[in-house]
Order: structure tokens, then C-alpha cells, then sequence
């Protein structure tokens, strides 16, 4: 498994220790400049041998370049057959078992992953350990509205309600490169790709001083890139326009609904209360 990260120390640990018991073999991780002890972290487990640590000094997100370098790494250097580029907020489960057990036999290369964001109200972030608040997502989500003209387009609803695109996890034979976002990868010739029983269980609003400085962190880092046009990366972009313009709590209210709206989908059956991650990371607590 691959990891980007900077400035997650409130989560990378328990990602790193889910993964690593639900058949991760090792991880290639990148810190960029991270200041709140998360390259600490990530240099302990390069200690204890379970993890390769990689500096990128660079500000401009250059995420595709940054996971390829990790995911050739993974592939040549350390013999991976199968590569999941994770951000530090995604914990990838598969229903039926181990994350080996979910894509052993696999022919196809690209293997897509749908994604359950995971939230707790913007008016109420947060008063618990984050795995304990999150735990509300939307039954059916809808694609987002269309990436033109996104700055000023109005969402009909919270960002992270609406169905995000899928990740891939990818096979290493063949593979030239990753792409923006990690949603899928490059080879040396076409190759097939398949919807997987793995899903990623995501929490990216975790706290009002978490959400406000990764938003700034990435917002700034996007406008510094000249190769990607202002289509990719167009959330966080969003999102950093609303924090300059409006402030936090207007950014926050783009991103996750109210507690009045998250009762309102319950009553109607478009919201649901999940605990399975918060159940599958207490079970592991238990035999740590």
C-alpha cells in the first residue's frame, strides 16, 4: 500500500494499523512536509520495519507523480503484485475477509472501489474520538454536479453526500503510472478493469481545525501547480474559495450537512447510521 499524507497525525496511526491487519503487506509512505508529528509516526513504523519513508519537500500536490514514484517503488523494489494508493482518510474493507482474500484470482488489472463517506453534522464536530462520531452516510448517493464551472456553480447538497469516484486498486505488471486522485492507472498496453467487493470507508471531516487546515494546505498547493488544469482538484479548490470569501463555517456547511438535515434523510430513509467501521476498529483495538 501506498500513502500521501501531510499533517494527519489525529488518524495515520489507526490507518496504518488497520491496514496492516486486514492483509497490507507493507507500505510505502509519503510525507510532505508534514508538521504535527506525522512524520514521527511514519518513521516509527520504518523502524519496527514495516513501512519505506519518503520525503517530498514539494507544494504543489503533483499527487499523480508522487504515488507513482511509490507505486513503481512498491512493484520493483519490494515485489508487490497488488498496489492500493490510499490517502490517509480511507480504510479499505472487503465484507467477505482480508483485502487479499478480496482480490485473489482478479485477471483484471484496475480493480474500482466505491467509496461510503462517512460524517457527523457541521454544527455539531466533534466531541468524540472521530471513528465513534462519523458514522452517518447517504443510502444512495448521486454523482456531484459537473466540474465546469464549479466556481460558482450552488450545490444542491453537501459535498460529501453526493457519490464520489471510485479508487482502483492496481496490479503492478505493466503499470507506467497512476492518475490525479488515484482513481485509476496507466499500462504499457489497455488492459480491463472490473467493480471490486472492497469499499473504501472515508473520513475527511473529522474536526473544524483538521477540515480548515488541510483545505488551506490544498488549496494553496493547487494554485501553485501549472500542469493540472482547474477542473482536478476542483473541491478543494471550492472549498478554499468559500474559506477566503465566507469563512470556516460556510466551507464546513458546503462540505457535510447540518444536524437538522442529517434527521430530516433518516426520517426519509436517505441517510443511515453505519457502525461498521467504528465495530471492525474496536475489534482490532481489543487485540492489540
Amino acid at each position: 500500500m501506498t500513502l500521501l499524507v501531510k499533517n494527519e497525525r489525529d488518524i495515520i496511526n489507526a490507518n496504518i494499523r488497520y491496514h496492516l491487519a486486514n492483509g497490507v503487506d507493507f507500505i510505502i509512505a509519503t510525507d510532505n512536509g508534514s508538521s504535527d508529528g506525522t512524520r514521527e509516526i511514519l518513521a516509527d513504523y520504518q523502524q519496527a520495519g514495516a513501512l519505506r519513508l519518503i520525503d517530498e519537500p514539494g507544494n504543489d500536490f503533483s499527487q499523480d507523480q508522487w504515488v507513482t514514484r511509490m507505486a513503481l517503488l512498491a512493484r520493483d523494489k519490494h515485489g508487490a503484485d497488488w498496489i492500493i494508493n490510499s490517502d490517509a482518510d480511507e480504510f479499505w474493507r472487503y465484507p467477505g475477509g482480508s483485502l487479499k482474500d478480496g482480490i485473489v484470482g482478479c485477471t483484471e488489472p484496475i480493480q474500482l472501489c466505491h467509496r461510503h463517506n462517512l460524517f457527523n453534522a457541521c454544527d455539531s464536530l466533534l466531541t468524540g474520538p472521530w471513528f465513534n462520531d462519523l458514522i452517518y452516510r447517504v443510502v444512495n448517493p448521486i454523482p456531484p454536479p459537473m466540474r465546469q464551472g464549479y466556481h460558482d456553480r450552488e450545490l444542491r447538497q453537501p459535498y460529501f453526500s453526493y457519490r464520489l469516484p471510485q479508487k482502483a486498486i492496481i496490479a503492478g505488471p505493466g503499470l507506467v503510472s497512476v492518475t490525479q486522485g488515484n482513481h485509476g492507472a496507466i499500462y504499457e498496453s489497455t488492459v480491463s478493469q472490473r467493480v471490486s467487493a472492497i469499499a473504501i470507508y472515508h473520513f475527511p471531516v473529522r474536526n473544524r481545525v483538521q477540515f480548515l487546515r488541510k483545505i488551506k494546505s490544498g488549496g494553496e498547493a493547487y494554485s501553485r501547480n501549472t500542469r493540472y488544469a482547474e477542473s482536478i482538484g476542483w473541491h478543494w479548490r471550492r472549498f478554499y474559495r468559500v474559506i477566503q470569501q465566507d469563512g470556516i463555517h460556510s466551507a464546513l456547511a458546503e462540505a457535510v450537512p447540518t444536524m437538522a438535515q442529517i434527521q430530516l434523510g433518516l426520517d426519509a430513509g436517505e441517510y443511515v447510521e453505519d457502525r461498521t467501521f467504528f465495530h471492525d476498529y474496536l475489534a482490532l483495538l481489543r487485540h492489540l
